[in-house]
């Protein structure tokens, strides 16, 4: 029996890169796979897999990834919060808009997926969330050159 028999995930920025990745390896053990894209650009990325245009930001395409899920599926057993920014900006550079960007996709649209996901999974009986994070969760990584090790110029 493979890992993800018989279960429905839902991997959100599946459109490339590591959300593909991992939308890839659940379906190759078995698993029924939704790709959250952002947009029908990424459409072609991800023909493999049934797939929603899924803004995490956005309560409203939430409720529309998870009724889907519903219809077409039955259900949800795992969700894997992937989709996430990562600007390359000292904080003298990073813009409030940047700054709200950031915290929309990467801790809100986390948030709300949970929150949107745990009741279809408690509903049959239990199931998996996955929320990644880059290294930049544990510690920077875009110190500018004239800066020493201890910040100070």
């Amino acid at each position: 029996m493979k890992r993800f028999e018989d279960k429905v995930a839902l991997v959100t920025g599946a459109g490339g890169g590591i959300g593909l990745a991992t939308a890839n390896r659940i379906a190759d053990e078995g698993g029924t796979v939704v790709a959250g894209i952002l947009d029908e650009s990424q459409r072609s990325a991800v023909e493999r897999f049934d797939a929603v245009v899924l803004d995490v930001r956005s309560e409203d395409n939430w409720d529309g990834a998870m009724n889907h899920l519903v219809q077409a599926h039955g259900g949800l057993d795992v969700l894997v919060n992937n989709a996430g920014i990562s600007p390359m900006a000292t904080a003298e550079e990073t813009s409030w808009e940047l700054w709200d960007d950031v915290m929309a996709i990467n801790l809100k649209g986390t948030f709300i997926g949970c929150k949107k996901a745990i009741p279809l999974m408690r509903s049959r009986g239990g199931g998996a969330i996955v929320n990644l994070a880059s290294i930049n969760a544990i510690r920077g990584n875009n110190r500018p050159r004239h800066l020493s090790r201890t910040g100070v110029a």
